[in-house]
Formats: C-alpha cells, sequence, structure tokens
C-alpha cells in the first residue's frame, strides 16, 4: 500500500510547502458501505472555512453531511502553532436521484 501512497505523498508534501494547497479531498468508503470523501485543510493558515469549501465543491448544490470532524494543533518547525483539520463527510442525493428512487417504488 505504501508503494500506491508514495507518489500522491510526494505530491502533498510539494504543494504543502509550496503554499498553494489549501484542502485536500480523496474519495473513500464510509462504515456504512456508502461513498463519501476525506478532506484534509491542515496547510499554511488554513481554517475550517477551508474544509467546508473543499466539501461544497465535492458534493455540489445538494449539500453535505459530516460524519466526523478532528482538529489537533501542533508546532511547526519554526515554532508558529498551526492546526491539522480533517473531516469525513458524505454527499447528500441530489434532487434527480431521490426522484429516481421514487419512481422506482
Amino acid at each position: 500500500m505504501y508503494k500506491q501512497m508514495k507518489p500522491l505523498l510526494l505530491i502533498l508534501t510539494f504543494q504543502s510547502l509550496s503554499g498553494c494547497v489549501t484542502s485536500i479531498s480523496t474519495q473513500t468508503y464510509l462504515p456504512d458501505g456508502d461513498k463519501g470523501w476525506g478532506v484534509n485543510c491542515s496547510y499554511n493558515f488554513s481554517s475550517w472555512n477551508e474544509c467546508y469549501k473543499e466539501a461544497g465543491q465535492k458534493c455540489g448544490e445538494a449539500g453535505y453531511e459530516i460524519i466526523e470532524k478532528n482538529e489537533k494543533p501542533f508546532l511547526k518547525g519554526n515554532g508558529i502553532l498551526t492546526y491539522e483539520r480533517n473531516m469525513l463527510i458524505k454527499c447528500k442525493p441530489r434532487a434527480s436521484e431521490i426522484n429516481m428512487k421514487d419512481q422506482n417504488k
């Protein structure tokens, strides 16, 4: 598994050092088997707003449900206090998906 993640880790490290990345999301499976997104917004002076923005971009107008939310303070190498922020989200079904389920009943 490490070999598969190595290229991603290199990209994330480079982007976080350059200060260009504010949030990153990765598709995953939730405990109930549904698809979800892990959102990480732990980069240079980012806030929860960056996580919410990324979640909104992933799920669109239907919105999302926050399954889990974590925040952990840590000191960077230069002594600046920053926060590791992560969310696990599930996109809500779009109106068209709800209508299709109703029609199939």
